[in-house]
């Protein structure tokens, strides 16, 4: 079975035993307003959540029918509408089970049950139908706009040549049949409207196969920053062809580091980039880390690339002297679902390190969302976005 249709049937299973519980609480709701015809009406909104597996469904019989099975080539809105279900399923759950709660109390210190079963429908009835809207706006607004996250870094010593020098990091554009020429484009001219001093990008120029390798490149060599663009292998990268995607930019004047390091002179001060590969398919060994990280104090400012985190390149960038670690893979999440009071992704149970900043000792970890998607076309609570991090002395 292909591992996208695998994981898109894992997540339904997931989202039919939460509907499972929101089908049968709303029924209980509908029918507490309208006693008479509620029942119906309920049955109704139960055989539209019916809707959301359409997609789901349709990849799990065309494998069982023995047709290759490329989820990606369904309708967009197909697509759009089960990843929108999961979302505003979990959105959903926990203020049901909040007023389940609720109800349970106010029955337990023996308030009038017709009274207390009315309010439980409006609330059940009133939250189904703003999380609905809410849910839809917030994953249409996440998938297509593109934050720019200011991040300042502080470092007592750091050379008078580096005060206000900025770093755009970006990563996984993965360029495909969802993520075309224009999202691109638009993505290196917000990078452009920032003016950095040196761009970073960790990783997944495209999603899959070389159709996009040229398109994809063209827009990144658009990019604009005096001390240069630089790229390190990502996971897609890897499999499409590492040596296809680094000739690809190199041609276009991106430098590539695959386990090397590139300095660049600014003013009096030097900027060590340090550059491995990390990805599923081939982990960056631990003495091919030390190797890179040897005699880092010949530099002021020094910087590890890499697609993915791991212990190893955290742990022998810190004690190397790195002052930040900057990375990408995980989208974000991609798709965060709130739920209760926390927010869980697939990413979650991969790496502690998902979204955003993180400290270890003096060095800084940057784990930026990217532009592109893998699984599902959508984003929800983890936007597309561009980091610049500007250095500053204390």
């Amino acid at each position: 079975m292909p591992w996208l249709l695998k994981m898109t049937l894992l997540a339904a299973t997931i989202k039919a035993a939460v509907d499972l519980y929101l089908g049968w609480r709303m029924i209980r709701a509908v029918e507490y307003l309208s006693p008479t015809s509620g029942s119906s009406l309920a049955w109704l909104v139960v055989l539209l959540f019916l809707t959301f597996y359409l997609f789901p469904l349709s990849g799990f019989f065309q494998y069982l029918g023995g047709a290759d099975v490329d989820i990606l080539t369904y309708p967009k809105p197909i697509i759009y509408y089960f990843w929108f279900g999961l979302a505003f399923s979990f959105q959903v759950l926990a203020w049901i089970v909040a007023s389940d709660i609720l109800k349970i109390s106010a029955n337990a210190n023996g308030i009038n049950a017709p009274f207390v079963d009315q309010i439980y429908g409006f609330l059940v009835v009133g939250f189904f139908l703003v999380i609905l809207v809410y849910t839809g706006y917030k994953m249409y607004s996440d998938t297509l706009d593109i934050e720019v996250e200011p991040i300042t870094y502080t470092e007592e010593t750091l050379s008078e040549d580096l005060e206000g020098f900025r770093i755009a990091h970006i990563t996984d554009v993965q360029a495909d049949r969802y993520t075309g020429q224009p999202q691109v484009a638009a993505y290196v001219d917000r990078v452009n409207a920032e003016h950095p001093d040196l761009v970073v990008v960790t990783g997944d120029l495209i999603s899959y196969g070389t159709e996009y390798v040229a398109m994809a490149a063209d827009e990144l060599a658009r990019l604009e920053a005096p001390h240069g663009v630089y790229f390190v292998i990502g996971d897609h990268d890897y499999w499409a062809g590492s040596d296809e995607i680094a000739g690809a930019l190199r041609e276009r004047g991106i430098r590539v580091l695959e386990g090397e390091n590139a300095y660049r002179e600014v003013g009096r001060a030097r900027v060590r980039l340090s550059g491995i590969t990390n990805v599923y398919s081939r982990t960056a060994p631990v003495e091919e880390v030390r190797r890179l990280t040897r005699d880092s104090t010949e530099a002021e400012l020094r910087v590890m690339l890499t697609h993915q985190v791991s212990e190893e390149i955290i742990r022998e960038s810190e004690a190397a002297g790195y002052h930040l670690l900057l990375a990408g893979h995980t989208h974000g999440g991609q798709i965060r679902v709130p739920l209760f009071f926390t927010r869980f992704s697939a990413p979650d149970f991969e790496t502690p390190y998902v979204q955003g900043q993180y400290q270890e000792g003096e060095m800084l970890i940057n784990v930026n969302n990217g532009l592109g998607f893998t699984l599902s076309p959508v984003r929800y609570n983890a936007p597309p976005n561009i980091s610049i991090i500007e250095l500053r002395r204390e």
